[in-house]
């Protein structure tokens, strides 16, 4: 027999998604700046990065807040 999920357990699913998440994108994007930074430090196109990915992750954020059980 099949169990489903209870509302609790998703929700600690989804936290521990979102903390992967936003650790992954913490450490490339500290990673892409100190590349950025030591190639070439007045062009800053790591910015591009972090602000498009940092709409991904707040999105998820949004999502997961307004999310009706």
């Amino acid at each position: 027999m099949e169990t489903y999920p209870t509302s609790e357990q998703r929700r600690r699913r989804f936290t521990r998604y979102f903390v992967r998440r936003l650790a992954d994108y913490v450490i490339v994007c500290g990673f892409l700046a100190l590349v950025n930074w030591q190639t070439s430090p007045h062009t800053w196109w790591v910015a591009w990065v972090a602000a498009g990915w940092g709409l991904h992750i707040a999105l998820l954020g949004i999502r997961r807040l307004t999310d009706c059980d």
